[in-house]
């Protein structure tokens, strides 16, 4: 399912969240160095301030002169001599980002990359893509600079008995029934991306046995990781449905387990989520509730979720629904004809904006700016759910969302988000 836009986008305040910057970041003891022209480097610029990282990030800007000449092979390796020189501690890897010009400039990236190998032997390099032209591609931005972060893992000989999770920029929370369900099928240790503090921790997750992937854009990034590092992986993708969870689990004990009987009560964390949906549910009512895609990654699944449970579910904002979600948007389109579901970047998106019930429930910021709902639940990305518990703090949201009205430009400004 696709739902048709035209080539001009609009692109609201509530727009931002996780971009290349912010996920570049995670990899520990790094920099980043963007090349691109004044304008291109200013959403990246901003969003790192706004996330306190903007002492990790420099800019070595391009105009047209160093355009018609060719190209910035030669400004690279100065500007990074430079850089280099300059900063008060070396970082282990330096991330060079290029934007969309890059990729009609057809820049040798690999022989930019022997020089700076052979200049400073002590540092990583790796090339990365602010690209946006690349969105309908089978590698865009998010699929792209995921590859980069976990291509800096090396090869390890020997493999433990641990799992990656990863493709979820937040780390999945500990109160999570999904590391008590690990430990049972045997598995010593979890690793994810944000707990390591050094370059040299983070190379611990090479020796891990599998990878764990939590959302759909690390995908290739775990294909990358099983042909270069002998990793094997498994998609557990974080859902909201009972059904969807419990078959997780099934696949993780058919995959993971090292031994014929685990024992592992389920159903102890599946009766808390029946209880936290009950509470939910008669604390909302029939306000109706809408929903976008920057607070869960498959909103169509969330929906039909909530949906399930007999919420009213009156919208949902999405760009398109595909793989593992057409099943569910087909089922939306089946069974609640009724449900809106609007583009949130399509042109005329401006001319919606504050037409809806402002009693509503907006979950995510794009949901919240264009409903201009009063009660809103700010999620971003599924930030840290996962399994029953993941559903349980979905819950929570909700109704802490419905108990008091926000005051939308300051959730915005608190979260950091900048067009």
């Amino acid at each position: 399912m696709k739902i048709d836009c035209s080539t001009l986008h609009y692109t609201s305040p509530a727009h931002g969240g996780w971009g290349v910057v912010r996920l570049g970041m995670l990899v520990p003891e790094s920099y980043q160095l963007f090349v691109c022209p004044f304008a291109c480097g200013r959403h990246g610029a901003l969003g790192a301030i706004g996330h306190g990282l903007k002492d990790r990030l420099s800019y070595l800007y391009i105009d047209e002169s160093d355009i018609v000449s060719g190209g910035y092979e030669d400004l690279i390796p100065e500007a990074v001599a430079e850089l280099l020189d300059t900063l008060e501690k070396r970082p282990k890897v330096l991330m060079i980002f290029v934007s969309c010009l890059d990729d009609l400039l057809g820049t040798d990236h690999e022989s930019i990359l022997e020089v700076l190998r052979e200049q400073h032997e002590d540092v990583r390099f790796t090339f990365c893509h602010m690209n946006p032209i690349t969105l309908d591609t089978d590698n865009p931005p998010p699929v792209n600079i995921r590859r980069k972060m976990y291509g800096l893992l090396e090869p390890r000989e020997s493999k433990k008995s641990q799992v990656n999770l990863i493709g979820n920029p937040v780390q999945i929370r500990p109160e999570s029934e999904l590391f008590g369900f690990l430990q049972a099928l045997g598995v010593e240790q979890v690793n994810h991306i944000a707990q390591f503090e050094t370059f040299e921790a983070y190379q611990h997750m090479a020796a891990a046995k599998w990878n764990l992937v939590v959302a759909p854009p690390a995908v290739k990034a775990a294909m990358d990781m099983k042909a270069r590092l002998n990793i094997d992986f498994e998609l557990v993708y974080t859902n909201y449905r009972e059904e969807d969870i419990l078959n997780t689990y099934k696949r993780l004990m058919e995959k993971l387990a090292d031994k014929e009987e685990v024992r592992f009560d389920l159903e102890q964390y599946q009766r808390k989520a029946r209880q936290a949906v009950r509470e939910a549910r008669e604390a909302v009512g029939d306000r109706p509730v809408f929903i976008d895609y920057t607070a869960v990654v498959f909103p169509f699944a969330a929906a039909r979720a909530l949906c399930e449970a007999g919420f009213y579910v009156a919208g949902i904002f999405a760009q398109t629904a595909q793989g593992a979600e057409k099943e569910h948007a087909d089922w939306i389109h089946e069974h609640m004809p009724e449900i809106q579901v609007l583009n949130p970047i399509a042109h005329d998106i401006p001319t919606k904006i504050g037409t809806f019930p402002k009693d509503s429930l907006a979950i995510g910021f794009e949901a919240a700016y264009i409903t201009r709902a009063r009660h809103v639940y700010g999620l971003v990305n599924n930030e840290g759910n996962f399994g029953f518990d993941g559903l349980v703090r979905l819950m929570e949201g909700i109704v802490h969302g419905v108990q008091r009205e926000e005051d939308l430009e300051t959730l915005i400004k608190n979260y950091g988000l900048v067009i």
